[in-house]
C-alpha cells in the first residue's frame, strides 16, 4: 500500500522501523558486543553482559530516535507534523573559504561514510538555517544507512555543574552521562563501564545540538565538557551545532562549517514542498510573486526558517514582506486573525478572549521575561509562572492563564506542546516579541543600556531585531554604548612597535576587541585556551558585527572588512607556540612577522568566531561619536517643539 501524496511505503511504523533498523544493529552493533565478550571477562564484568537485552535496548532508543526525527512539526503547517522527506531541501555544509563543501542527503552516503578524515565537525551558522532539521537528517541517514550509530543530545537539557577552574571531571561526567541517560533512561540495559568499553570501540556518531542554548553562565563549562569528551571517545564522530558565537573559538578540533545559504532554486523547492500540506496549493503563485519583486527579498531566500514565514505569511495576505521583522509581524498577525486561507474560512475561537495587540502585550513579557532568564522551553508550571507575572503586571486587564496557554498552542501556535513541556516554534520568535516587549517599554533606555553595560551575550540576536523595529533607539542608545566601549578598550590596549606601522598594531587591537581568551600563535594556527582576558565587552562586540553584517553604510561610517586570505598567513616564529603579547621582543611582535600574525588572527579568531572579517575602524568611531555628541548637546529635547 502506498502513500498517494508522499509515494512512501504505508506499512506499521514498528514494522518500518525494525526492518530499517536490523542492518544497524547487526552490522554496527553486533561485532562490537562481540569484541566486547573478551574485555569484559578480563575485567569480571561478564556476568553483567547481557548481549541480547542490550541489543534489544539500542532497538528501543533508535525506534524511539528514528521517530523524532522522521516527524517534524513547523510553525508553517501549524500544529501537523510532517515527514521530514517531504520539506526537507538538502542543506550544504561548506567550510570557511570553501576548502570542504559537503551535501548532505538522507538517501546518500555521508561524509565520513566516504573515508572523508573530518570525525571533529563545528556547525555554526545564524537563526533559521536549519541546524535542528540538519541533525535529524543526519540521525536519519546514519539508521538507514546503518552507517553508525547516532546519539542526539539537547545542550540545553543538561545541567552543568559549578566547578573550580582545574576540577574538570565534574563536567566529563556530567556530558556522558547525558549520553548514557539518552540510550538508556531507566539505567536497566547496561552497566556504566561496559557502556564506556562500548564507547571507545567507535561506530557512534555523537551529535550535540545548540551549544547556544546553554545558559550563559554554563557555556564554557560545556565547551571544556564537550573537549574532554571529544578525547576521551576518539574513535567516534562529534558533531557540535550553534549559532556564530566567539566562545567557539576554544573547539580547537573541531573543524568549522556554515551552512551554504540555499540556492534560490532551492527555495522554490523548498516552497513547493509545504503544497503537500495546503489544497489551495499557493507555491506557484506565490514563487510568481518573487520572480516580479527582483531582489528586494533576494536574503530572505536563502534561510530556510524565513522561507517557511515567507509561504505562511503570503497564504494569509498573498503579500510579501519587506524585512525580517516584518515577517514575523505579519506571521503572527495571521495567526491570530480569525480567517485562514488554507482552512477555507475556518474560525478558531481564542479561549483569552484577549484583543490582537493585547495578546501581543502578553506574549512579549513572556517572550522578555524567560529571555532574561535565557530559557525559551517551558515546563507547564514555568509557563504559568510567567504568565502569571504578565498578568500582574497588566492589572487591567483580565484574562485565563490556561486559556492563553491553550491559545498559544491551538489557535495562535507560537509554542509547541510536548507532553508538560512547551517551547517556542523558533527560538527567533520569542526574540523578535523580546524586541517589540521593550521597543514598547517606557524604560528602554534603561534595558538597552543594562543588557550592554551588564554584558548579557544571549540578548545579541533581540537587540539586532530590535534595531529593525525601532533603529532610532537603537541609534539613540545602543550606538553610543558600544562606541564607547570599544574607544574604552582600544585606548587602554594601544601601544606602539618599534619598526611596526601604526595602523597595523592598532588593527590588531581593534579585530581582538570582545574576544574574551588568552591566544596563542604557532606557525600555521592561532587558537585559544580557557584563559580569559578583558577585551571588551562581548555583547557590544557582537553587536557591532552584526549590525555592520546587515548594514552596509554602517559598515562604511564605523567600521573595515579585512581582507585577509591564506596567503596572508605566512609566519616563521623560532619556537612552536607563543603566547599573543605586548611584548616588544616577542616573534609575534616583529616588524618582519607583525602583518602575517594579524592574517592569522583574522582568519582563525575573528572569522571564525564571527563568520566575518569585519571589524571597527578606532578612528571612525571616535569621529562618529564625537558627532553623536555634538549632536545630542544641539537638539532641543523638548517634544513640544514646533507644536
Amino acid at each position: 500500500m502506498v502513500d498517494p501524496l508522499t509515494g512512501f511505503a504505508l506499512v506499521p511504523a514498528k514494522a518500518a522501523s525494525r526492518m530499517i533498523l536490523e542492518p544497524l544493529v547487526s552490522v554496527v552493533l553486533g561485532p562490537r558486543l562481540e569484541a566486547l565478550k573478551g574485555w569484559a571477562a578480563k575485567k569480571q564484568l561478564d556476568a553483567k553482559l547481557y548481549e541480547h537485552h542490550m541489543s534489544e535496548g539500542f532497538y528501543v532508543y533508535l525506534q524511539q530516535l528514528h521517530e523524532r526525527c522522521r516527524c517534524l512539526s513547523t510553525l508553517a503547517i501549524r500544529n501537523e507534523r510532517a515527514d521530514i522527506r517531504e520539506l526537507y531541501v538538502p542543506l550544504t555544509l561548506v567550510a570557511p573559504r570553501g576548502m570542504v563543501e559537503w551535501r548532505i542527503e538522507i538517501s546518500k552516503p555521508l561524509p565520513f561514510e566516504r573515508g572523508e578524515s573530518l570525525s571533529r565537525i563545528l556547525v555554526a551558522d545564524n537563526a533559521g538555517m536549519g541546524k535542528s532539521t540538519l541533525t535529524r537528517a543526519l540521525c536519519l541517514a546514519m539508521i538507514e544507512r546503518a552507517s553508525c550509530i547516532p546519539i542526539l543530545i539537547d545542550l540545553r537539557h543538561i545541567k552543568w555543574p559549578p566547578v573550580r577552574e582545574n576540577d574538570t571531571t565534574k563536567l566529563e561526567k556530567q556530558l556522558v552521562e547525558a549520553l548514557f541517560a539518552e540510550l538508556d533512561p531507566l539505567g536497566t540495559i547496561f552497566d556504566r563501564d561496559l557502556g564506556f568499553a562500548l564507547f571507545e570501540q567507535g561506530g557512534f556518531a555523537i551529535i550535540l545540538d545548540g551549544l547556544d542554548e546553554v545558559p550563559s553562565a554554563s557555556a564554557s563549562q560545556a565547551i571544556k565538557a564537550i573537549n574532554l569528551v571529544s578525547k576521551k571517545l576518539a574513535k567516534n564522530t562529534l558533531v557540535v551545532t550553534s549559532r556564530p558565537s566567539v566562545q567557539l573559538i576554544s573547539l580547537n578540533a573541531f573543524q568549522l562549517f556554515h551552512i551554504r545559504p540555499l540556492k534560490r532554486s532551492e527555495a522554490f523547492d523548498l516552497i513547493r514542498n509545504y503544497d503537500h500540506f495546503n489544497e489551495n496549493r499557493f507555491s506557484e503563485r506565490l514563487i510568481s510573486e518573487i520572480e516580479r519583486s527582483g531582489d528586494d527579498i533576494a536574503s530572505f531566500l536563502e534561510n530556510p526558517f524565513l522561507v517557511s514565514l515567507l509561504y505562511k505569511s503570503f497564504t494569509y495576505n498573498l503579500d510579501l514582506p519587506a524585512r525580517r521583522a516584518d515577517f514575523y509581524q505579519e506571521v503572527f498577525h495571521a495567526l491570530y486573525k480569525s480567517h485562514d486561507l488554507t482552512k477555507d474560512g475556518f474560525r478558531r475561537e481564542k479561549k483569552s478572549g484577549l484583543s490582537l495587540s493585547v495578546f501581543a502585550s502578553v506574549v512579549g513579557d513572556l517572550a522578555f521575561e524567560s529571555l532574561k532568564d535565557n530559557c525559551f522551553e517551558y515546563h507547564h508550571f514555568a509557563l504559568h509562572v510567567y504568565l502569571e507575572r504578565a498578568r500582574r503586571s497588566a492589572p487591567e486587564v483580565e484574562f485565563g492563564v490556561d486559556d492563553v496557554i491553550d491559545d498559544l498552542t491551538e489557535s495562535v501556535p507560537l509554542l509547541l506542546a510536548d507532553g508538560p513541556i512547551y517551547k517556542w516554534g523558533h527560538r527567533s520568535l520569542q526574540e523578535y516579541f523580546a524586541a517589540q516587549h521593550v521597543s514598547l517599554h517606557p524604560q528602554k533606555r534603561v534595558i538597552l543600556e543594562a543588557i550592554i553595560e551588564r554584558d548579557r551575550g544571549h540578548f545579541v540576536h533581540m537587540l539586532d531585531l530590535f534595531r529593525e523595529i525601532d533603529n532610532r533607539s537603537f541609534a539613540q542608545f545602543c550606538i553610543p554604548s558600544i562606541l564607547r566601549d570599544f574607544i574604552r578598550y582600544v585606548t587602554a590596549n594601544f601601544q606602539t612597535q618599534a619598526g611596526v606601522d601604526d595602523d597595523l598594531v592598532r588593527e590588531r587591537v581593534e579585530m581582538l576587541y570582545g574576544i574574551p581568551f588568552v591566544i596563542y600563535v604557532t606557525n600555521d594556527l592561532a587558537y585559544v585556551s580557557d584563559k580569559l582576558v578583558d577585551r571588551g565587552r562581548r555583547v557590544a562586540a557582537a553587536l557591532a558585527r552584526l549590525m555592520m553584517r546587515g548594514d552596509p553604510m554602517l559598515l562604511d561610517r564605523l567600521g573595515l572588512l579585512l581582507t585577509y586570505t591564506a596567503g596572508d598567513q605566512v609566519v616563521n616564529l623560532s619556537a612552536p607556540l607563543r603566547i599573543l603579547d605586548d611584548t616588544p621582543n616577542n616573534p609575534v611582535n616583529s616588524p618582519m612577522q607583525y602583518r602575517s600574525v594579524n592574517g592569522l588572527l583574522a582568519i582563525d579568531i575573528v572569522e571564525r568566531g564571527w563568520k566575518s572579517q569585519a571589524i571597527l575602524n578606532y578612528l571612525k568611531c571616535v569621529t562618529h561619536l564625537n558627532t553623536l555628541d555634538v549632536r545630542g548637546t544641539s537638539d532641543a529635547d523638548d517634544v513640544t517643539a514646533g507644536i
